[in-house]
């Protein structure tokens, strides 16, 4: 009897030893789990602020509800902006610092691509069709964030009605100039067939610009064109104390009203 005792006895203590092991890691790894949560993402007021929370983005996509993608091969995040005025808009902004459109790094891969990138990432965001969607990027002069960012939401219906009535003429595929709504600032339209390395928008601004004009001058748009397979590369340039600002070509709001 009482060796039978002794080893319920032992057996118990051994079940107890084994309970605290187990205990023990399991609050390790608890304790691992808790130093790998999320860091919220503080962003400071000012001309840095994209810069900061697309340094957010690209480390952990939860640490700012804005977050929606980071591309680790062609170096991007897409953020959803915030701007109440803008509930169908979305920016793609580079993972590292790229200045603007007056950056020489927007020439080389990868970010010589951007367009083809941001376009392609229109289908998700905003999602309303390609024939629908608007891209642009300001001057230097009419920015606020200095870190290159692309708006992509929908395109002022006004805008694609008048791009479409030009492509009825004979010479509808030649580059040409038209003052556009809302504003009626001119804009250089030229129909390219891709979005990517000759045909980036960024090399048809640089080839489309006129004497004494610099890249910082220029601001560009991207809109679908009617005919399959092309796009109608936009520029317009900052004059004078105006213009530079083709994001005015966009409907951020796709029509909602929201």
């Amino acid at each position: 009897m009482g060796r039978r005792k002794m080893r319920v006895r032992v057996g118990v203590v051994a079940i107890a030893i084994a309970g605290s092991v187990l205990y023990a890691q399991t609050a390790n790894i608890d304790a691992k789990a808790d130093s790998k949560q999320t860091v919220a993402c503080v962003v400071p007021h000012g001309r840095d602020a994209l810069l900061k929370l697309m340094q957010c983005c690209s480390r952990d996509l939860k640490s700012d509800r804005d977050c929606r993608e980071y591309d680790a091969v062609n170096r991007y995040v897409i953020i959803k902006d915030d701007a109440p005025t803008k509930p169908q808009a979305y920016l793609l902004i580079p993972s590292i610092k790229v200045t603007g459109i007056d950056d020489k790094r927007i020439f080389a891969a990868p970010y010589v691509n951007l367009w083809a990138n941001a376009w392609d990432q229109s289908e998700r965001y905003p999602g309303w069709g390609e024939r629908r969607i608007g891209m642009a990027i300001n001057s230097a002069h009419a920015r606020t964030q200095d870190q290159l960012h692309v708006h992509i939401s929908c395109i002022d219906p006004k805008v694609a009605q008048v791009l479409d009535d030009h492509a009825k003429e004979p010479d509808g595929i030649k580059p040409y100039t038209v003052q556009l709504p809302p504003a009626n600032n001119n804009y250089d339209v030229t129909v390219v067939n891709d979005l990517t390395d000759g045909e980036s928008p960024f090399w048809v601004a640089k080839k489309a610009a006129k004497t004494g004009e610099r890249m910082a001058d220029k601001s560009v748009a991207v809109v679908k064109a009617k005919e399959p397979g092309r796009y109608y590369i936009l520029t317009t340039v900052y004059k004078d104390g105006k213009g530079g600002a083709a994001e005015e070509l966009l409907d951020q709001t796709c029509g909602t009203g929201n």
